[in-house]
Protein backbone atom coordinates (compact mmCIF):
# COMPACT_ATOMS: atom_id res chain seq x y z
CA UNK A 1 0.00 0.00 0.00
CA UNK A 2 1.63 3.60 -0.81
CA UNK A 3 0.80 6.35 0.77
CA UNK A 4 -2.38 7.40 -1.79
CA UNK A 5 -3.85 4.25 -0.95
CA UNK A 6 -3.57 5.00 2.81
CA UNK A 7 -4.80 8.41 2.38
CA UNK A 8 -7.84 6.97 0.66
CA UNK A 9 -8.12 4.43 3.22
CA UNK A 10 -8.65 6.79 6.17
CA UNK A 11 -10.91 9.18 3.39
CA UNK A 12 -13.27 5.92 2.90
CA UNK A 13 -13.39 5.74 6.92
CA UNK A 14 -13.89 9.50 7.29
CA UNK A 15 -16.71 9.72 4.70
CA UNK A 16 -18.87 6.51 5.64
CA UNK A 17 -18.94 8.36 9.22
CA UNK A 18 -19.81 11.46 8.26
CA UNK A 19 -22.99 9.86 5.87
CA UNK A 20 -24.35 7.40 9.18
CA UNK A 21 -23.65 10.54 11.26
CA UNK A 22 -25.99 12.66 9.57
CA UNK A 23 -28.48 9.91 9.41
CA UNK A 24 -27.97 9.62 12.91
CA UNK A 25 -29.37 13.27 13.63
CA UNK A 26 -32.36 13.48 11.51
CA UNK A 27 -32.74 10.24 9.66
CA UNK A 28 -36.06 11.75 8.98
CA UNK A 29 -35.07 14.76 7.33
CA UNK A 30 -34.67 14.49 3.31
CA UNK A 31 -31.32 16.66 3.10
CA UNK A 32 -29.95 14.10 6.15
CA UNK A 33 -30.77 10.97 3.87
CA UNK A 34 -29.75 12.21 0.38
CA UNK A 35 -26.47 13.59 2.24
CA UNK A 36 -25.98 10.36 2.89
CA UNK A 37 -25.94 9.15 -0.49
CA UNK A 38 -23.46 11.73 -1.28
CA UNK A 39 -21.00 9.88 1.26
CA UNK A 40 -21.97 7.05 0.37
CA UNK A 41 -21.03 7.36 -3.11
CA UNK A 42 -18.15 9.33 -3.01
CA UNK A 43 -17.24 6.31 0.19
CA UNK A 44 -17.75 3.97 -2.45
CA UNK A 45 -15.41 5.78 -5.06
CA UNK A 46 -12.60 6.42 -2.40
CA UNK A 47 -12.97 2.42 -1.82
CA UNK A 48 -12.04 1.54 -5.35
CA UNK A 49 -9.35 4.20 -5.24
CA UNK A 50 -7.87 2.42 -2.42
CA UNK A 51 -6.80 -0.72 -4.77
CA UNK A 52 -6.60 1.02 -7.97
CA UNK A 53 -4.06 3.54 -6.35
CA UNK A 54 -1.85 0.35 -5.41
CA UNK A 55 -2.77 -1.94 -8.76
CA UNK A 56 0.66 -3.89 -9.74
CA UNK A 57 -0.49 -4.25 -13.47
CA UNK A 58 -2.90 -2.32 -15.74
CA UNK A 59 -6.09 -4.65 -16.22
CA UNK A 60 -5.98 -5.02 -12.13
CA UNK A 61 -6.04 -1.11 -12.51
CA UNK A 62 -8.62 -0.20 -15.02
CA UNK A 63 -10.69 -2.69 -13.73
CA UNK A 64 -10.58 -0.93 -10.18
CA UNK A 65 -10.79 2.63 -12.16
CA UNK A 66 -14.10 1.56 -13.99
CA UNK A 67 -15.73 0.13 -10.76
CA UNK A 68 -14.66 3.38 -9.19
CA UNK A 69 -16.12 5.57 -12.01
CA UNK A 70 -20.16 4.37 -10.95
CA UNK A 71 -20.23 5.80 -7.89
CA UNK A 72 -18.07 8.97 -9.03
CA UNK A 73 -20.79 9.58 -11.51
CA UNK A 74 -23.62 9.69 -9.49
CA UNK A 75 -21.45 11.89 -7.11
CA UNK A 76 -22.10 14.96 -9.53
CA UNK A 77 -26.01 14.81 -9.74
CA UNK A 78 -26.53 13.45 -5.70
CA UNK A 79 -24.79 16.41 -5.01
CA UNK A 80 -26.67 18.83 -6.74
CA UNK A 81 -29.97 17.31 -5.38
CA UNK A 82 -29.05 17.42 -1.98
CA UNK A 83 -28.33 21.24 -2.56
CA UNK A 84 -31.32 21.62 -4.28
CA UNK A 85 -33.35 19.75 -1.07
CA UNK A 86 -31.43 21.63 1.41
CA UNK A 87 -32.06 25.23 0.48
CA UNK A 88 -35.35 24.63 -1.07
CA UNK A 89 -34.87 27.38 -3.53
CA UNK A 90 -36.31 24.63 -6.62
CA UNK A 91 -39.80 22.68 -6.54
CA UNK A 92 -37.97 19.45 -7.08
CA UNK A 93 -40.45 18.25 -9.70
CA UNK A 94 -40.22 15.21 -12.14
CA UNK A 95 -38.95 17.64 -14.94
CA UNK A 96 -36.60 18.72 -12.12
CA UNK A 97 -34.90 14.89 -11.64
CA UNK A 98 -34.85 14.06 -14.87
CA UNK A 99 -32.14 17.63 -15.91
CA UNK A 100 -30.20 16.39 -12.76
CA UNK A 101 -29.83 12.79 -13.57
CA UNK A 102 -30.59 12.12 -17.32
CA UNK A 103 -27.17 13.43 -18.50
CA UNK A 104 -25.69 11.02 -16.28
CA UNK A 105 -26.43 8.15 -18.48
CA UNK A 106 -24.43 8.45 -21.09
CA UNK A 107 -21.48 8.42 -18.87
CA UNK A 108 -22.22 5.30 -17.81
CA UNK A 109 -22.30 4.04 -21.20
CA UNK A 110 -19.24 5.08 -22.18
CA UNK A 111 -17.50 3.80 -18.99
CA UNK A 112 -17.71 0.07 -20.06
CA UNK A 113 -17.02 0.92 -23.99
CA UNK A 114 -14.30 2.91 -22.77
CA UNK A 115 -12.48 5.86 -21.05
CA UNK A 116 -14.48 9.58 -20.27
CA UNK A 117 -11.84 11.62 -19.23
CA UNK A 118 -7.93 10.15 -19.51
CA UNK A 119 -6.41 8.87 -22.78
CA UNK A 120 -3.96 6.43 -20.71
CA UNK A 121 -2.95 5.38 -17.66
CA UNK A 122 0.95 4.99 -16.85
CA UNK A 123 2.81 3.52 -13.75
CA UNK A 124 5.63 5.48 -12.70
CA UNK A 125 7.55 4.13 -9.54
CA UNK A 126 4.83 3.14 -6.96
CA UNK A 127 2.44 5.64 -9.04
CA UNK A 128 -0.29 5.32 -11.49
CA UNK A 129 -0.13 8.56 -13.66
CA UNK A 130 -3.70 10.10 -15.37
CA UNK A 131 -3.00 11.77 -19.03
CA UNK A 132 -6.07 13.94 -19.77
CA UNK A 133 -7.83 13.22 -23.05
CA UNK A 134 -8.70 16.90 -24.15
CA UNK A 135 -9.34 16.25 -27.38
CA UNK A 136 -12.21 13.88 -26.96
CA UNK A 137 -15.63 15.38 -26.92
CA UNK A 138 -16.74 12.77 -24.04
CA UNK A 139 -14.09 15.13 -21.95
CA UNK A 140 -15.94 18.26 -22.66
CA UNK A 141 -19.13 16.27 -21.87
CA UNK A 142 -17.82 15.29 -18.33
CA UNK A 143 -15.88 18.25 -17.27
CA UNK A 144 -19.23 20.59 -18.55
CA UNK A 145 -21.43 18.27 -16.46
CA UNK A 146 -19.28 18.43 -13.19
CA UNK A 147 -19.26 22.09 -13.53
CA UNK A 148 -22.84 22.23 -14.34
CA UNK A 149 -23.76 20.35 -11.05
CA UNK A 150 -21.05 21.74 -8.73
CA UNK A 151 -21.68 25.13 -9.59
CA UNK A 152 -25.78 24.61 -9.47
CA UNK A 153 -24.94 23.18 -6.14
CA UNK A 154 -22.37 26.21 -5.09
CA UNK A 155 -25.03 28.85 -6.43
CA UNK A 156 -28.03 27.70 -4.37
CA UNK A 157 -25.83 27.75 -1.34
CA UNK A 158 -24.90 31.05 -1.91
CA UNK A 159 -28.33 32.07 -2.65
CA UNK A 160 -29.22 29.98 0.74
CA UNK A 161 -26.76 32.04 2.73
CA UNK A 162 -27.92 35.56 1.99
CA UNK A 163 -31.88 34.61 1.98
CA UNK A 164 -31.12 33.16 5.34
CA UNK A 165 -33.18 34.76 8.45
CA UNK A 166 -30.64 33.42 10.94
CA UNK A 167 -27.38 33.97 11.96
CA UNK A 168 -26.65 30.05 11.70
CA UNK A 169 -28.01 29.05 8.56
CA UNK A 170 -26.17 31.80 7.23
CA UNK A 171 -23.01 30.62 9.03
CA UNK A 172 -23.79 27.08 7.47
CA UNK A 173 -24.32 28.36 3.95
CA UNK A 174 -20.74 30.37 3.94
CA UNK A 175 -18.75 27.41 5.31
CA UNK A 176 -19.83 24.61 2.97
CA UNK A 177 -19.92 26.79 0.09
CA UNK A 178 -16.18 27.85 0.72
CA UNK A 179 -14.99 23.84 1.32
CA UNK A 180 -17.26 22.87 -1.69
CA UNK A 181 -15.24 25.72 -3.74
CA UNK A 182 -11.86 24.64 -2.39
CA UNK A 183 -12.61 21.12 -3.39
CA UNK A 184 -13.65 22.67 -6.60
CA UNK A 185 -10.25 24.49 -7.53
CA UNK A 186 -7.92 21.90 -6.33
CA UNK A 187 -9.19 18.93 -8.56
CA UNK A 188 -9.35 21.55 -11.05
CA UNK A 189 -5.87 22.18 -10.92
CA UNK A 190 -4.69 18.56 -10.28
CA UNK A 191 -6.82 16.70 -12.95
CA UNK A 192 -7.27 19.63 -15.57
CA UNK A 193 -5.26 23.28 -14.94
CA UNK A 194 -1.82 22.00 -14.38
CA UNK A 195 -1.48 18.83 -16.67
CA UNK A 196 -2.74 21.60 -19.99
CA UNK A 197 -0.46 24.10 -18.67
CA UNK A 198 3.31 22.99 -17.32
CA UNK A 199 3.23 19.35 -18.16
CA UNK A 200 1.86 17.88 -14.62
CA UNK A 201 0.35 14.56 -14.70
CA UNK A 202 -2.19 13.96 -12.34
CA UNK A 203 -2.99 11.12 -9.85
CA UNK A 204 -6.48 11.69 -9.55
CA UNK A 205 -6.49 12.31 -6.24
CA UNK A 206 -10.37 13.78 -6.21
CA UNK A 207 -11.53 11.40 -3.91
CA UNK A 208 -9.07 12.08 -1.26
CA UNK A 209 -9.49 16.22 -2.25
CA UNK A 210 -13.27 16.71 -1.38
CA UNK A 211 -11.97 15.81 2.10
CA UNK A 212 -11.87 19.74 1.88
CA UNK A 213 -15.73 19.94 1.43
CA UNK A 214 -16.30 17.20 3.91
CA UNK A 215 -14.44 19.00 6.07
CA UNK A 216 -15.89 22.11 6.21
CA UNK A 217 -19.66 20.18 6.69
CA UNK A 218 -18.00 18.37 9.66
CA UNK A 219 -17.32 21.91 10.85
CA UNK A 220 -21.24 23.30 10.19
CA UNK A 221 -22.07 20.40 11.94
CA UNK A 222 -20.03 20.61 15.24
CA UNK A 223 -20.26 24.40 15.07
CA UNK A 224 -23.30 25.55 13.84
CA UNK A 225 -25.47 22.18 14.17
CA UNK A 226 -25.84 21.93 10.82
CA UNK A 227 -28.56 18.95 9.44
CA UNK A 228 -29.23 18.31 13.30
CA UNK A 229 -32.69 17.66 14.08
CA UNK A 230 -34.91 20.40 13.73
CA UNK A 231 -36.39 21.92 17.22
CA UNK A 232 -40.00 21.03 15.82
CA UNK A 233 -39.36 17.20 15.23
CA UNK A 234 -37.76 17.38 18.66
CA UNK A 235 -40.72 18.59 20.52
CA UNK A 236 -42.78 15.92 18.89
CA UNK A 237 -41.01 13.53 21.52
CA UNK A 238 -41.49 15.56 24.69
CA UNK A 239 -44.87 17.54 24.32
CA UNK A 240 -46.50 14.54 24.74
CA UNK A 241 -46.05 13.90 28.37
CA UNK A 242 -47.31 17.74 28.84
CA UNK A 243 -50.70 17.66 30.73
CA UNK A 244 -51.39 21.05 29.63
CA UNK A 245 -52.61 22.02 25.61
CA UNK A 246 -49.22 22.60 23.50
CA UNK A 247 -48.38 24.36 20.38
CA UNK A 248 -45.39 25.16 18.61
CA UNK A 249 -45.38 27.77 16.36
CA UNK A 250 -43.14 28.94 13.15
CA UNK A 251 -41.81 31.77 12.89
CA UNK A 252 -44.34 33.00 10.94
CA UNK A 253 -46.47 32.01 13.34
CA UNK A 254 -47.81 28.65 11.61
CA UNK A 255 -48.62 25.50 13.81
CA UNK A 256 -45.87 23.07 13.65
CA UNK A 257 -46.46 20.57 16.39
CA UNK A 258 -49.22 20.13 19.30
CA UNK A 259 -49.86 17.60 21.84
CA UNK A 260 -52.60 15.64 22.79
CA UNK A 261 -53.71 17.84 25.73
CA UNK A 262 -54.16 20.22 22.98
CA UNK A 263 -55.80 18.32 20.10
CA UNK A 264 -58.56 16.60 23.03
CA UNK A 265 -59.36 20.57 23.88
CA UNK A 266 -59.94 21.95 20.98
CA UNK A 267 -61.93 18.72 19.71
CA UNK A 268 -59.45 17.90 16.55
CA UNK A 269 -56.42 16.35 14.93
CA UNK A 270 -53.24 16.94 14.66
CA UNK A 271 -53.32 16.69 11.11
CA UNK A 272 -55.91 19.25 10.40
CA UNK A 273 -53.80 22.03 12.48
CA UNK A 274 -50.31 21.63 11.21
CA UNK A 275 -49.47 24.64 8.63
CA UNK A 276 -52.52 26.22 9.58
CA UNK A 277 -51.77 29.85 10.78
CA UNK A 278 -52.40 29.91 14.48
CA UNK A 279 -54.76 33.05 13.95
CA UNK A 280 -56.74 31.46 12.23
CA UNK A 281 -57.85 28.69 15.42
CA UNK A 282 -58.44 32.09 17.77
CA UNK A 283 -60.69 35.13 18.05
CA UNK A 284 -58.82 37.47 18.91
CA UNK A 285 -56.48 37.14 16.22
CA UNK A 286 -55.58 40.98 15.75
CA UNK A 287 -54.59 41.58 19.26
CA UNK A 288 -52.63 38.43 19.08
CA UNK A 289 -50.88 38.62 16.20
CA UNK A 290 -50.00 42.76 17.60
CA UNK A 291 -48.36 41.11 20.40
CA UNK A 292 -46.62 37.87 18.62
CA UNK A 293 -45.11 41.16 15.86
CA UNK A 294 -43.69 42.80 18.84
CA UNK A 295 -42.53 39.97 20.93
CA UNK A 296 -40.30 39.08 17.89
CA UNK A 297 -39.58 42.57 17.29
CA UNK A 298 -37.96 42.09 21.06
CA UNK A 299 -40.02 44.36 22.77
CA UNK A 300 -40.50 41.39 25.43
CA UNK A 301 -39.54 37.71 25.63
CA UNK A 302 -43.39 36.22 26.51
CA UNK A 303 -46.83 37.31 27.50
CA UNK A 304 -49.32 35.65 28.89
CA UNK A 305 -53.48 36.22 27.96
CA UNK A 306 -56.74 34.85 28.05
CA UNK A 307 -58.25 34.20 24.56
CA UNK A 308 -60.74 32.01 22.78
CA UNK A 309 -59.99 29.10 20.82
CA UNK A 310 -62.39 28.05 18.10
CA UNK A 311 -63.86 24.68 18.35
CA UNK A 312 -65.52 22.74 15.55
CA UNK A 313 -69.13 22.40 16.16
CA UNK A 314 -69.60 24.29 19.27
CA UNK A 315 -68.74 27.40 21.44
CA UNK A 316 -65.10 28.85 21.32
CA UNK A 317 -63.32 27.42 24.42
CA UNK A 318 -61.44 30.78 27.20
CA UNK A 319 -57.70 29.38 27.81
CA UNK A 320 -55.27 30.58 30.12
CA UNK A 321 -52.09 31.17 27.45
CA UNK A 322 -48.74 31.63 27.81
CA UNK A 323 -46.96 32.62 24.85
CA UNK A 324 -43.07 32.48 24.74
CA UNK A 325 -40.32 33.48 21.98
CA UNK A 326 -37.40 30.29 22.20
CA UNK A 327 -34.25 30.92 20.64
CA UNK A 328 -30.86 28.81 20.05
CA UNK A 329 -27.62 28.98 21.15
CA UNK A 330 -27.03 31.88 18.85
CA UNK A 331 -29.85 33.80 19.79
CA UNK A 332 -32.00 33.18 16.93
CA UNK A 333 -35.91 32.55 17.40
CA UNK A 334 -36.93 29.22 16.20
CA UNK A 335 -40.51 29.36 17.04
CA UNK A 336 -42.94 30.28 19.51
CA UNK A 337 -44.01 27.72 22.39
CA UNK A 338 -47.92 28.59 23.15
CA UNK A 339 -49.11 26.42 26.37
CA UNK A 340 -53.02 27.05 27.91
CA UNK A 341 -55.18 26.01 29.81
CA UNK A 342 -58.97 26.47 29.68
CA UNK A 343 -61.13 28.80 31.64
CA UNK A 344 -64.91 29.53 31.23
CA UNK A 345 -65.53 33.38 33.19
CA UNK A 346 -65.22 35.45 30.39
CA UNK A 347 -68.83 35.65 29.41
CA UNK A 348 -70.48 36.72 32.53
CA UNK A 349 -68.19 39.56 32.42
CA UNK A 350 -69.17 40.66 28.67
CA UNK A 351 -72.94 40.00 29.53
CA UNK A 352 -72.37 42.35 32.30
CA UNK A 353 -70.68 45.08 31.22
CA UNK A 354 -71.45 45.74 27.76
CA UNK A 355 -67.79 46.46 26.98
CA UNK A 356 -67.23 47.79 23.17
CA UNK A 357 -64.67 46.58 20.96
CA UNK A 358 -62.32 49.94 21.21
CA UNK A 359 -63.30 50.37 25.45
CA UNK A 360 -61.32 46.80 24.93
CA UNK A 361 -58.62 47.64 23.20
CA UNK A 362 -57.91 50.59 25.40
CA UNK A 363 -58.19 48.69 28.74
CA UNK A 364 -56.12 45.91 27.50
CA UNK A 365 -52.99 48.37 26.88
CA UNK A 366 -53.67 49.99 30.22
CA UNK A 367 -53.46 47.25 31.87
CA UNK A 368 -50.11 46.15 30.05
CA UNK A 369 -49.06 50.00 31.59
CA UNK A 370 -49.16 52.15 28.58
CA UNK A 371 -49.69 55.56 29.21
CA UNK A 372 -52.64 57.24 27.14
CA UNK A 373 -50.38 58.57 25.04
CA UNK A 374 -49.18 55.80 23.70
CA UNK A 375 -52.01 54.26 23.77
CA UNK A 376 -53.25 56.72 21.14
CA UNK A 377 -49.64 56.21 19.19
CA UNK A 378 -50.83 52.45 19.13
CA UNK A 379 -54.33 52.58 18.14
CA UNK A 380 -54.00 55.96 15.70
CA UNK A 381 -56.29 57.86 18.14
CA UNK A 382 -56.11 61.48 19.50
CA UNK A 383 -55.63 61.48 23.42
CA UNK A 384 -58.99 63.00 23.95
CA UNK A 385 -60.75 60.14 21.93
CA UNK A 386 -58.56 57.18 24.42
CA UNK A 387 -59.65 59.43 27.14
CA UNK A 388 -63.24 59.24 26.47
CA UNK A 389 -63.42 55.32 25.68
CA UNK A 390 -61.16 54.96 28.93
CA UNK A 391 -63.33 56.95 31.39
CA UNK A 392 -66.70 54.63 29.27
CA UNK A 393 -65.00 51.94 30.16
CA UNK A 394 -64.53 52.57 33.62
CA UNK A 395 -67.88 53.65 34.25
CA UNK A 396 -69.15 50.30 33.07
CA UNK A 397 -67.02 48.83 35.25
CA UNK A 398 -67.34 50.85 38.24
CA UNK A 399 -63.71 51.85 38.83
CA UNK A 400 -61.70 54.56 39.26
CA UNK A 401 -58.63 53.65 38.35
CA UNK A 402 -56.31 51.06 37.65
CA UNK A 403 -55.80 49.21 40.65
CA UNK A 404 -60.08 48.98 40.68
CA UNK A 405 -59.79 47.60 37.27
CA UNK A 406 -57.04 45.04 38.04
CA UNK A 407 -59.27 43.80 40.67
CA UNK A 408 -62.26 43.38 38.64
CA UNK A 409 -60.84 41.45 36.55
CA UNK A 410 -59.51 39.20 39.02
CA UNK A 411 -62.95 38.53 40.56
CA UNK A 412 -64.18 37.24 36.82
CA UNK A 413 -60.99 35.42 36.53
CA UNK A 414 -59.72 37.33 33.55
CA UNK A 415 -56.09 37.79 34.41
CA UNK A 416 -53.54 35.72 33.51
CA UNK A 417 -52.21 33.06 35.85
CA UNK A 418 -49.05 32.32 33.58
CA UNK A 419 -46.07 33.97 34.84
CA UNK A 420 -44.46 35.76 31.78
CA UNK A 421 -43.49 39.47 30.90
CA UNK A 422 -46.16 41.19 29.81
CA UNK A 423 -50.32 40.22 30.46
CA UNK A 424 -52.65 41.43 27.62
CA UNK A 425 -56.55 40.84 28.25
CA UNK A 426 -58.20 40.59 25.00
CA UNK A 427 -61.98 40.99 25.69
CA UNK A 428 -63.17 41.40 22.64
Amino acid sequence: MNILSFLATISFVLYLYLGFHALKLDKGSPANRIFFLVCLCIALWTFCAIFAFSSDTKDEFLFWFALGAIPNIAFYPITLHFSLTLTRLVSLRPLVYAAVYLPALPLYYRTFTGHILFRDFVKTGNYWEFLPDYGSPWFTYVVAYYFICMAAGAVCLVVWSRRAKTNKERSQGRIIFIAMLISIMVISADEIVLSKLTGYMSKAMSPIFYLFWMGGIWYAIARYQFLKISPAAVSECIVAAIDESFLLLDNNFNIVRINRAAEELLKTTRKSLVNRPFSGIIEESGDIARELERMRDGAFESFSCRMHYRVPGGPPLLVDTKLKIVRDDHGDSIGVLVIGKEVKELSRLRDRYRLSPREADVINLIIQGNSRKDIARMLGLSNETVKTHCTAAYNKLGVDNKIQLINVLKEYNLISGQQADVTVVPLK
